[in-house]
């Protein structure tokens, strides 16, 4: 449903994209991250948002999973399968150059074509992405970093 429930692992799958295994996987890759680099990478996926702005959405998640408190440089990813809408929500310490701004919105831009094909694997190749960026690396092409 709706509710917000606890945010158990990295992977808050309310849109039903990931089998359990894919989000065991990608659970554990944004664990490691976190781990090595100290950011923690969160991802929440929805069916759909209704009456609420995508931001809004994920402030209020990071809110309610104290994400600020847990890890500063926090990183919150939003995606809406119904309506392919992406909000990225950096915590405070979390690299917020012009550039990595820009470079997750081209980003979401390219994620948003590809919803709805293989949403899945989509979704892994851009979080992968949004890593290389948070990292100050060039893109590898989307197509390329999708396993």
């Amino acid at each position: 449903g709706g509710e917000l429930e606890a945010l158990k692992g990295h992977v808050a799958d309310f849109g039903s994209v990931f089998s359990e295994e894919e989000k065991a996987a990608l659970s554990n890759m944004l664990k490691t991250y976190g781990e090595v680099k100290g950011t923690l990478i969160v991802l929440v996926t929805a069916k759909t948002l209704i009456d609420v702005s995508p931001d809004r959405m994920a402030l209020s998640l990071a809110k309610s999973w104290s994400l600020d408190q847990r890890n500063k440089r926090s990183v919150l990813v939003l995606v809406s399968m119904d309506d392919g809408a992406i909000h990225v929500s950096l915590g405070d310490d979390a690299p917020h150059s012009p550039e990595i701004l820009e470079k997750i919105a081209d980003l979401s831009v390219t994620l948003h074509r590809l919803l709805g094909h293989d949403s899945a694997r989509a979704i892994v190749g851009y979080l992968r992405e949004v890593i290389r960026a948070l990292e100050g690396f060039p893109s590898a092409l989307l197509g390329a970093t999708v396993a």
